[in-house]
């Protein structure tokens, strides 16, 4: 029995290795709040540790016998450990082809966009187009520089039988930052949304949360697939604070 623990254990610690790196990934580059709520992938993970982390070291325990033949022994562990691939493979694939890729601001409100959303090929800035290593990219629409550049967008959208909106347009993407005072006078009033009590009520929670005061803070509405809720941004930094799970902008 102690030659089993033994063996369960050290397969124990490396799916746990292995999960670790996995969870980095998924919630502090592909999904960080609020995209892991926007996005809802707690089902592929649970799978991915559920197999990985403890139905795989629990069949180790199972079948780990010094009693049987080398060659049974290492057929046994290698059916598990294809199982465990497998399934970590699936999950990896899952989670990464559905994040978030594009993090698009247009009139105010940021549009998460993943790379099966849009036209990839269609962008001319591809350094745009994140990594498997990096999170989001912040991109902005390039506006129309007129009523006649306007009106020929969408009548090309018509007639192409695309979606009627510019944020689709990943030839229009350029950086965010080149746009930061826009992005900074674009941010919600948030007095309208103090004046109602439920709305003022979770503002006050978060802000009390988070040891922030509502003059640090700037809100903007995120809309993904999933959910539509209100992301906070340091006014100063311009890093995320956290999200509140609510509509505020009306």
């Amino acid at each position: 029995m102690l030659f089993r623990l033994k063996a369960f254990g050290l397969h124990l610690l490396a799916s746990m290795c292995v999960i670790s790196v996995f969870l980095m990934f998924v919630f502090l580059i592909w999904y960080p709040e609020p995209y892991y709520k926007i996005y809802g992938v707690w089902g592929a993970i649970k799978i991915v540790v559920g197999v990985d982390l403890f139905i795989g070291p629990l069949l180790t325990l199972v079948v780990f016998d010094e009693a049987k033949k080398a060659s049974v022994l290492a057929r046994d562990l290698l059916v598990i450990v294809l199982l465990q691939a497998s399934a970590f493979i699936w999950g990896v694939h899952v989670t990464y082809s559905v994040r978030p890729s594009f993090n698009v601001f247009h009139e105010g409100t940021f549009y998460l966009f993943s790379k099966q959303d849009v036209d990839i090929d269609r962008m001319v800035s591809k350094e745009l187009v994140p990594a498997f290593w990096q999170a989001a990219t912040k991109v902005y629409v390039k506006p129309p520089k007129d009523k006649e550049e306007y009106n020929h967008i969408y009548a090309h959208l018509i007639d192409a039988d695309e979606r009627p909106d510019v944020m689709y347009l990943t030839e229009r993407y350029l950086p965010l930052i080149e746009i930061q005072k826009k992005v900074i006078d674009s941010a919600i009033d948030i007095n309208n949304a103090l004046k109602q009590p439920e709305k003022k009520s979770l503002i006050n929670a978060f802000l009390m949360a988070k040891g922030k005061v509502i003059s640090e803070c700037l809100f903007y509405s995120v809309k993904g697939v999933n959910a539509h809720v209100t992301i906070v941004i340091d006014k100063v930094s311009g890093e995320t604070i956290g999200y509140i799970d609510a509509i505020l902008e009306y």
